[in-house]
């Protein structure tokens, strides 16, 4: 159970605090069991199983996700790919602390959608994914594997099915030391189990998460969901779980121990227990609970924690290093410990009434910069006998004491920032490198910054850590902490991967992002490295950061190369400072309650000189939805951008746009849009365009001027080389101002497009038709109709992933839409 260790930057839940959280800890002490779960990715996990077995049971539970989501949906961020990858993890961590969990990754990645698992076998390295999973379970060594999926069609998509299947090679292969001897010791897990989540299909073992826990004040299924709904931006655990049953079935696949046709218990037949020592240190500390007095079982907790350091001495394990953990934790929780470790405000900010006033701190320590931070330790029900504290930092950096439990700490020059510890070069990428081997798999790296408390009580001494925390002010003006991170003074980056130049134009515009991390001034200038031949206006631009916090947005107009050929073009950024240079972006990352974590990519934008015609003076307007980077996009085509916002669509004069652009998921998000809806179809009555991006099924309310049907389950297409015919060859839209034909088609990025109508009235005509393998051919993913003297179309096509990527034929594609909106456009 990991509810008793909180995970480093998470405040402990409620049900975590005080006696409870301790009467939990007492029953993780009783458990010696271990369990693995395997899923695919974030939202996947049986949160209701996980918390009845790691709450319930009190055992030691992992998920293990193949991948961190980062290629699905975001329904509360702009973030996207590597970024949203960040975002779901932060996601799973605050769901993880809801079910007791811990978390572990592989190294692979989210390609996007996939319905077949040959697809996803054929991206994804099999061999791999299966050493990432063999290495997991040897490192974590479950008694229980537990799939959630069984490696076939009935788990849904790609991805689940390959987890399913690899979860049990992994099973198997990680019992035998010639297999992956590079992933450690073998390993060899009593049970695999296969989760069952359809009628008929036989199974083993029956758990009911539905059972109500007076500790929790709710049941197992109900906490699970309260966890579920912290991921957010899948849309997930929208609805609240009510009580009563909630049962799961389990598979018994593969056994170790011995089959049977029913089991009452998940470790039936294993037959684990703790060394008597500890077992009876456990009980007599379980009868000597007291709600009232949780420090009436501090004694049976001290001469158990000894017990288990008797027995780790004779022969250390995994087992026994985190039984010791929980022994810890416990003794912390009955003493009502409170340790923070917490950067210090500016002098201005304390003082008499400074705990009524919110203050922010430095979040982001830049190399050579100094901070204070200082110890609160207090031991509500005993005061320890003997206290040592001492700060944990990187070799080189300087801590010296500055009064009573306070430090002044100095960050080296060369520190090392604490961004997120995977990357990849490229989205395309399937799999990830981990920085720093003892970091490989994990959720999220360690603060740099800590203090250690070391306390005694007799002869027993007691460990404590806590990550140095800065104090900011949300967005609700609540002041909240975060784990304090070091960055450049200067974060530099596009604010785009990739963009297009039509070929021939004179200048491309092209801004970089400056945020300053510094709370000292930072004042200098960012310039471009580019390609030979090209120019910059200017050749350099200055920036003044006075504190930390302020950013600009810094416009160059590039000017390509004379002839500059069709192909992609490397630029760079690099911003110069008195102290130093940065050419790389520190984007962070949060939502809502979640932590805050760190992004870090090098400033670099590749410039795609393509062969695109585009219609000039083109004024559009956009309707944003969740979140995407389509205006930028169209901005790089010529046309003038302007988003709208309810006073826009409510009353104002739409009839100046040649083209309106609704964004992703837009009906979902925007309730202004569905309120005056009216007005945007008579704007169309009126001889505009209007083009609506996918939307989900929120959509499926006949928003159109004639009817249409998306169904709850509407049809993507995934498979981003998926063939593709045109249906209406001669349709404006493929002819002018560019001559669309099948290579316009090629190089997409992640999938075809998503959300596909099924039905539609015979006024929209269908222009494309696509399928993945297997599936019939869809031809509601772009469908097109006349309204009075104007034009409607739905084009759920993935426009949002191939423009940020400048993928030339959909950019060619994309600006044959826009040209729709043209006075002298064909269709007119």
């Amino acid at each position: 159970m990991l509810a008793i260790v909180p995970l480093a930057g998470l405040e402990p839940l409620a049900q975590d605090r005080g006696a409870s959280g301790l009467r939990q800890t007492l029953r993780s002490l009783a458990s010696p069991y271990r369990v693995l779960h395997v899923v695919a990715h974030p939202d996947d996990e049986d949160g209701p199983v996980l918390t009845y077995l790691s709450r319930g049971l009190g055992a030691d539970v992992t998920i293990a996700s193949v991948t961190r989501g980062e290629s699905g949906a975001n329904l509360v961020t702009g973030d996207f790919f590597d970024a949203l990858g960040v975002l779901r993890t932060l996601e799973y961590r605050k769901a993880a602390q809801y079910y007791g969990t811990r978390l572990r990754f592989t190294a692979l990645a989210d390609f996007g959608y996939s319905k077949s698992l040959d697809e996803t076998l054929a991206k994804w390295d099999r061999n791999r994914v299966t050493a990432d999973l063999v290495r997991i379970i040897r490192e974590e060594r479950p008694h229980v594997v537990l799939s959630k999926w069984h490696g076939g069609p009935p788990d849904g998509h790609g991805h689940h099915q390959a987890a399913g299947l690899l979860a049990a090679e992994a099973y198997r292969a990680a019992s035998d030391g010639s297999r992956y001897p590079e992933a450690g010791a073998a390993w060899a897990p009593s049970k695999l189990y296969l989760g069952n989540r359809r009628e008929g299909q036989t199974w083993t073992l029956e758990i009911d998460a539905g059972v109500y826990d007076p500790l929790l004040g709710m049941t197992y299924a109900q906490m699970a969901r309260e966890g579920l709904r912290h991921q957010r931006s899948q849309g997930a655990g929208s609805a609240i779980a009510g009580p009563g049953p909630s049962v799961r079935r389990y598979l018994l696949a593969e056994s170790r121990v011995g089959a049977a046709e029913r089991e009452e218990s998940i470790f039936e037949r294993i037959g684990l227990s703790l060394p008597a020592g500890v077992a009876e240190a456990v009980s007599a500390a379980t009868r000597a609970f007291s709600s009232d007095d949780p420090a009436a079982c501090l004694p049976d907790l001290l001469r158990g924690l000894e017990a288990v350091r008797a027995e780790r001495r004779a022969g250390d394990t995994l087992g026994l290093s985190r039984l010791e953990e929980r022994f810890e934790a416990a003794i912390r929780q009955s003493i009502g410990l409170q340790f923070d470790f917490l950067v210090e405000p500016e002098p201005e900010d304390r003082g008499r009434f400074s705990s009524f006033r919110p203050y922010e701190t430095v979040s982001v320590a830049v190399p050579g910069s100094a901070l204070e931070a200082s110890v609160q330790f207090r031991a509500a029900a005993r005061p320890p006998d003997e206290l040592e504290i001492h700060v944990a930092a990187p070799d080189g950096w300087g801590v010296r004491p500055a009064g009573r439990n306070r430090f002044r700490v100095s960050v080296p020059a060369d520190a090392r920032h604490t961004a997120v510890h995977w990357t990849r070069a490229s989205v395309r990428d399937a799999s990830y490198e981990y920085v720093g081997p003892s970091l490989w798999g994990r959720d999220l790296p360690p603060a740099p910054l800590q203090a250690a408390a070391s306390f005694r009580f007799g002869d027993t001494v007691v460990r404590a850590r806590a990550a140095a925390q800065a104090s900011f002010i949300d967005e609700r003006r609540v002041q909240r902490r975060r784990d304090l991170a070091v960055g450049p003074a200067v974060s530099v980056e596009f604010p785009t991967d990739a963009g297009a130049i039509p070929r021939g134009i004179d200048a491309y515009r092209l801004s970089v992002s400056l945020r300053g991390y510094s709370r000292e001034p930072v004042r200098g200038a960012v310039r471009l490295k580019l390609p030979n031949g090209w120019a910059a206006e200017p050749a350099e631009a200055p920036f003044d950061f006075a504190k930390e916090g302020e950013a600009a947005m810094i416009e160059f107009s590039v000017r390509p190369a004379r002839n500059a050929p069709p192909g992609t073009y490397a630029i760079e950024a690099e911003a110069a400072y008195e102290g130093g240079r940065s050419s790389a972006g520190f984007r962070r990352i949060r939502y809502g309650d979640l932590e805050t974590a760190y992004l870090a990519r090098p400033a670099r934008h590749l410039a795609r000189v393509i062969a695109v015609k585009t219609a000039p003076g083109l004024r559009i307007g956009y309707v944003e939805g969740t979140g995407d980077d389509v205006p930028g996009s169209i901005g790089q085509l010529g046309a003038e951008v302007t988003l709208l916002d309810e006073a826009d669509l409510a009353s104002g004069d739409l009839s100046r746009f040649d083209a309106i652009l609704l964004g992703i998921r837009a009906y979902a998000v925007r309730e202004d849009l569905k309120a005056h809806n009216a007005r945007l179809l008579d704007y169309v009555a009126g001889g505009g365009v209007l083009v609506v991006q996918y939307n989900t099924p929120e959509f499926d309310s006949n928003y159109g001027p004639y009817p249409y049907r998306m169904t709850r389950r509407p049809e993507e297409v995934s498979e981003e080389d998926s063939p593709v015919r045109i249906l209406a060859p001669d349709d404006p839209v493929f002819n002018w101002p560019n001559r669309i034909g099948p290579e316009d088609f090629l190089g997409w990025v992640e999938q075809r497009g998503s959300k596909f109508l099924v039905e539609w009235d015979d006024r929209y005509a269908a222009l494309l038709e696509t399928h993945d393998t297997g599936q019939a051919p869809q031809r509601g993913g772009w469908v097109a109709a006349r309204h009075g003297k104007g034009l409607y179309v739905y084009c759920a096509y993935a426009w949002y992933r191939q423009l940020p990527y400048a993928v030339p034929g959909a950019v060619r594609i994309f600006a044959n839409i826009l040209a729709l909106g043209a006075a002298d456009a064909p269709w007119r």
